[in-house]
């Protein structure tokens, strides 16, 4: 006999690795919208960007949280990481400005960028009529 736990236990254990809800799945209420954001956040980014214009990270997060109706209300430390991905993929770009005495990085959306944010509307569009045919009664795609 191995000394590791039971197969069943070893796979429980990376199903829930996989999955963040499954340890909640007993109160489905309890699931954040930060949640539900995991995977989402950069193809938001670019969004809020192309409905705000050019724009530094903190009315980034302005942008988002009131385009979502509250529902995103995102910490800095979500944001700015997500943000220097995006840079780094070259999906935006950057620039130090000076406004009021206060200089703040401010991100731009890249051709690149208009590009992905296009196919992630696409993508996000099919999943989201994907999943209202699963949840609701009576909706066939």
């Amino acid at each position: 006999m191995g000394k590791g736990p039971p197969p069943g236990a070893r796979r429980a254990r990376t199903l829930q690795g996989s999955f963040p809800y499954l340890g909640r799945l007993g109160n489905l209420a309890t699931v954040t919208p930060t949640d539900r954001l995991r995977g989402h956040l950069e193809g938001l980014l670019l969004g809020a960007l192309a409905a705000s214009g050019p724009a530094h990270g903190y009315a980034l997060i302005v942008t988002l949280r009131r385009r979502s109706g509250g529902e995103f209300d995102l910490p800095e430390g979500s944001v700015y990481p997500a943000l220097h991905r995006l840079e780094r993929a070259g999906l935006v770009e950057s620039a130090w400005v000076t406004a009021a005495t206060r200089r703040r990085r401010v991100y731009a959306l890249t051709a690149a960028g208009n590009e992905a944010l296009a196919a992630e509307r696409l993508t996000w569009s099919r999943f989201a009529s994907a999943v209202h045919g699963v949840l609701e009664p009576g909706v066939l795609l």
